[in-house]
């Protein structure tokens, strides 16, 4: 008979460990969602966006670029996310380089030096951000570059497209 006590007291041992390592797991799981905090400002620390695939625009949070990108197809944002263009160009070619949904909410910030982050777009009809949510530039340049075709009036509406809301604080149009 002890050693079916014996085995009762290792399974019970066991399913503890068990549970313990689950617990460990999900609270693993939830600190790494937990966007990072500078303890001085309270204010988030951005993820860098080193590629196109960096910049997740379902998932909310605050991106800085590192360099220069170029993508072929929209960086579609259904969250809220703050974006640091850091002084380098974001830059589509033959697609809106932005796509804000109705469910998104994008803040565009620059917080280099020289102020000379830039959201581009090249090809006909496209534009830099194509806005359906809500949209807050707070810095940047909003570019159309490279376009062969010639407009009758202004081609500024081809740089910011909306069906909703821009908030602009601090908006440079070239």
């Amino acid at each position: 008979m002890k050693t079916n006590n014996k085995c009762a007291a290792v399974r019970l041992e066991k399913s503890k460990l068990v549970a313990a390592l689950a617990i460990l797991a999900v609270a693993f799981v939830v600190i790494a969602a937990v966007p990072a905090v500078d303890g001085d400002s309270g204010a988030v620390t951005p993820k860098d966006v080193g590629a196109i695939a960096d910049l997740t625009g379902s998932t909310a949070g605050a991106y800085k670029l590192t360099n220069n990108l170029e993508t072929e197809s929209s960086i579609n944002i259904s969250a809220e996310i703050t974006l640091d263009l850091n002084g380098f160009t974001l830059k589509g070619k033959n697609c809106d380089t932005i796509t804000v949904s109705s469910a998104g909410k994008l803040t565009i910030v620059d917080n280099s030096d020289k102020k000379t982050g830039t959201v581009d777009v090249v090809g006909h009809g496209k534009a830099a951000i194509k806005n359906e949510g809500i949209t807050t530039l707070d810095g940047g340049i909003y570019e159309r570059s490279g376009s062969t075709y010639t407009y009758i009036g202004t081609e500024d509406k081809y740089k910011l497209a909306t069906t909703d809301s821009f908030e602009d604080s601090t908006q440079t149009i070239s």
